[in-house]
């Protein structure tokens, strides 16, 4: 899902990170990267700080961040779901055609 966005508005600007919180690159991270095929971002902020001030106080498996071709935030996301993918999907095609 995440990955279909990312191809899908990548041309217009659209950045995909996701920022695991406390996995290993090796044990966690580089399989889930390879299972899914993503072609996104990825960071780890293991002591917590940079999610933090992005006001995120859960510990998730890995939280996605899109950010615009300004580098503005445009949407920070927790928990992404298949039925919250098309709310999404419009919320995104409604930000970028503000710029």
């Amino acid at each position: 899902m995440i990955n279909h966005l990312s191809k899908q508005f990548s041309q217009r600007g659209l950045v995909t990170i996701a920022i695991f919180r406390k996995h290993s690159i090796e044990e966690i991270v580089k399989p889930f990267i390879k299972k899914y095929n993503l072609s996104w971002l990825i960071a780890r902020d293991p002591e917590f700080v940079f999610l933090k001030r992005l006001g995120i106080n859960k510990e998730n498996f890995f939280v996605v961040i899109l950010v615009d071709k300004e580098g503005k935030i445009i949407l920070k996301q927790e928990d992404f779901n298949k039925a919250d993918f098309v709310k999404y999907k419009k919320e995104i095609e409604k930000l970028l055609s503000k710029k």
